[in-house]
């Protein structure tokens, strides 16, 4: 199996098929098929590498048997001229016994090697995988190939396999104290399994956990509804037993929660930030980052409290410096009765020492204007703080190297978006001048406007 398919990566060609049916075919292009054979390069690629039987594809492709014995042989003669065409150098197509395979990468083929890989690793090494596993899917599989024209049985086993890896993902996460993480894996198969109680039962537990107790309720009252109006039936013991945590006189508390927003997937660089970072935080009190808007501090903080989430087992927890109530966002997934917290800031702020008070607990403030005042909040608790405001012993953030930019740009953007214009890939990051959020801009401006090339871009940004 190609190293693409092991790391993630979506190289040229690669069919995909998890969402809309496509090929990628060049930097930032996808080219999709005309209907036929879109439909038949879709039933090859569920093939996952393996040849698919002629007879089961004119099942596939024409339901009501009113294909003459020519019409096979035609439409795969049509999908290899499209393919060489629209994507020279990749999938192949051959004919094998009384079959045809799709060779190449796939985004399905990627998916499993991510699981198998996760599978492999240990926590918390496996989250990571399942999240680039997951987020390969852009929707149901064949999404736009009419219904009639899908092998059902073959959608269906592949819908379900998503399903089981979510909710397996899930519980590796809550296992591991990132509810949030299983609350993001959930949702989609939620939505996409309206009727499936089990699903929805771990989705209400997941936002239990994550301190959402209203969205966990409204979850189950839309889910009995729906079984109501549309089965005629009553949530099933499994749906029950997960309201009953929603509504339990003291609701259900992960060991060490985890309100950290997720880690970006494409953080590159600060190699010796994030090492000065872990080692202050070690230590007690408050530990600053400082630096102008766009420069990466909140990135940086998350990643680096990802990072130290074994050096503080208790929880890891984070607030939004410019909200009113600093203290009050700390405090929801500590208190197991909201009715006990206390109505003024003094109140509150003495609680949260009380709570964290000799335990392992990492708190994260961003974007504090004075990070003066954050120190007294918790004395003796490590606060790793983001600011603007210039601050005696921080750490200030300077802007990315142009080598770490032009990694960041090329993580950031579609793969295989930068192929081919490395010099123009070299002035868009001149001109976002190290800013990650810049850069995160432009490529994210690459992945809304396939037609323009990267020099454009870099020309407009020079502007």
């Amino acid at each position: 199996m190609p190293n693409s398919v092991a790391e993630g990566t979506v190289p040229e060609g690669c069919v995909l098929v998890l969402g809309p049916v496509a090929v990628l075919a060049g930097p930032g292009r996808l080219a999709i098929p005309p209907p036929l054979p879109r439909a038949l390069l879709g039933a090859l690629a569920l093939g996952a590498g393996d040849p698919v039987p002629a007879d089961r594809l004119r099942a596939t492709l024409w339901p009501g048997g009113d294909a003459d014995r020519t019409g096979l042989p035609l439409a795969v003669h049509r999908l290899r001229q499209w393919l060489d065409r629209y994507t020279p150098g990749g999938p192949g197509m051959s004919t094998v016994g009384g079959g045809y395979r799709l060779g190449g990468d796939s985004d399905l083929l990627r998916f499993r090697a991510l699981v198998r890989r996760a599978a492999e690793v240990g926590r918390p090494e496996q989250l990571p995988l399942l999240d680039r596993a997951l987020a390969l899917w852009r929707g149901d599989p064949l999404a736009d190939v009419p219904p009639e024209r899908r092998d059902a049985d073959a959608v269906a086993a592949l819908a379900g396999e998503r399903l089981l890896v979510a909710r397996d993902a899930a519980r590796a996460a809550l296992r591991h104290g990132d509810p949030q993480r299983a609350v993001a894996w959930l949702l989609p198969v939620a939505r996409a399994h309206p009727f499936d109680e089990a699903t929805q039962a771990d989705l209400i537990e997941a936002l239990v956990a994550a301190g959402r107790t209203g969205d966990a309720r409204d979850r189950y009252e839309r889910t009995r509804r729906l079984l109501a109006d549309r089965l005629g039936m009553d949530p099933g013991e499994r749906l029950r037993a997960a309201h009953a945590r929603t509504t339990a006189a003291t609701p259900a508390v992960p060991a060490a929660p985890c309100t950290l927003p997720p880690d970006l997937p494409d953080f590159t660089g600060r190699a010796a930030e994030v090492a000065a970072l872990r080692g202050a935080l070690r230590g007690d009190g408050p530990v600053v980052v400082s630096g102008p808007a766009g420069i990466g501090k909140t990135s940086l903080a998350v990643h680096v409290a990802h990072a130290a989430r074994a050096d503080h087992p208790d929880g890891q927890l984070f607030a939004q410096g410019g909200a009113v109530d600093l203290v009050g966002q700390f405090l929801p997934p500590l208190v197991t009765d909201p009715a006990t917290v206390p109505a003024d800031a003094a109140g509150r702020a003495a609680l949260l020492r009380s709570l964290i008070a000799g335990r392992a607990v990492l708190l994260v403030a961003d974007g504090v204007p004075d990070p003066a005042a954050v120190a007294a909040l918790a004395p003796g608790t490590p606060v790793l703080v983001t600011t603007r405001t210039p601050t005696a012993g921080a750490l200030v953030l300077a802007p990315l190297t142009a080598e770490e930019g032009l990694a960041l740009l090329t993580r950031a953007a579609p793969p295989g978006r930068l192929a081919g214009e490395p010099d123009a890939a070299r002035a868009v990051v001149e001109h976002c001048a190290g800013s990650p959020q810049a850069l995160r801009h432009a490529a994210a401006l690459l992945g809304r406007r396939p037609h323009w090339s990267v020099r454009e871009l870099a020309d407009r940004l020079a502007v």
